[in-house]
């Protein structure tokens, strides 16, 4: 009795274990243990300069990070890449896009409860990693479902839940950085293998669930543009050949249905674009200009066994 319910209620328990542990480590009032900094401070600057500075040029994070920060750590300098001479977040909107309604809850209690509403108080700080253990929870919930569709044993599911979460560094990411895409990049990429498997096992086309996929699969690169490979990955994984042949020729069994649901992406990456545009002029542009992989040099070893 009490297996199955922690079985059927894994997806709200862990979370809740894990934002009881991120409640009670976190200093919030440590200019060192902040919530939103290293590359959040990046990903989270869409929100407060929209919506509270109108200033898509990150002046504002001079006199957030004065305020609430030591060494500059959240100046626009941690984040800003320069293409053709004009600044850019070189950080892509599908965080922010994810983090919007909690960012609008913190605003709205900082107004009532009377905090500055700046986008960077303690209240903001929490709802940051209060938002990871919510996604978190719908990871959770879809990674189970994915692993009972492969091994139809409900057990496997708990001990893959129990070892990914504890196992890996999604652990860290939740308590310590909940800010960084990790915990996102899990989430997305669990909900759309399973918009996959649902795709395949379906015997009348559906755009909704195509829809749903390809909804996921765009905020999935907005996360993090390099998550691309991750999807493609996830295909092969999940589908044969023969399976793929046959989903790409039923999605395009309706002209126009199919091309009317490739508008989600475009919406989404248009918004991205527009906000390049206006911070330099461009609606297409390499944010990351300058940082590479260099593969030729891996440091495999350093990577096992220093730090």
């Amino acid at each position: 009795m009490m297996m199955n319910l922690f079985y059927k209620r894994i997806h709200i328990i862990i979370p809740t274990i894990l934002l009881v542990i991120f409640t009670f480590t976190k200093n919030f009032d440590s200019p060192y243990d902040r919530t939103i900094a290293s590359d959040v401070v990046g990903y989270y600057a869409y929100l407060p300069a929209i919506f509270i500075y109108h200033d898509l040029s990150f002046d504002f994070t001079k006199q957030i990070s004065e305020k609430y920060y030591v060494d500059g750590r959240a100046c626009k300098y941690e984040f800003i890449n320069y293409y053709n001479e004009k600044g850019v977040n070189k950080y892509w909107i599908g965080l922010s896009i994810l983090w919007l309604p909690f960012f609008l809850m913190a605003h709205f209690l900082s107004c009532l409860l009377g905090f500055d509403a700046d986008g960077y108080n303690c209240i903001y700080q929490y709802s940051i990693g209060f938002a990871t253990c919510v996604y978190m929870g719908f990871g959770i919930y879809f990674f189970r479902k994915n692993i009972e569709h492969f091994t139809r044993k409900n057990n496997n599911a708990i001990a893959a839940v129990i070892a990914t979460i504890f196992g890996t560094n999604i652990f860290y990411y939740a308590i310590v950085e909940p800010g960084h895409s990790h915990v996102y990049s899990f989430t997305f990429l669990s909900v759309f293998i399973s918009s996959i498997i649902k795709i395949n096992k379906q015997e009348k086309v559906n755009y909704i669930i195509y829809a749903t996929a390809i909804f996921v699969a765009t905020i999935v690169v907005l996360i993090r543009p390099l998550n691309l490979f991750l999807l493609l990955f996830a295909l092969l994984f999940v589908l044969k050949s023969h399976e793929i042949k046959k989903i790409w020729n039923e999605y395009f069994s309706n002209k126009l249905m199919s091309i009317s649901v490739l508008a989600i992406p475009l919406l989404f990456l248009f918004f991205q674009g527009a906000l390049w545009h206006k911070q330099t002029n461009f609606w297409l542009l390499d944010s990351y200009a300058g940082e590479r992989f260099n593969l030729s040099v891996p440091h495999f070893l350093d990577f096992i066994f220093s730090y």
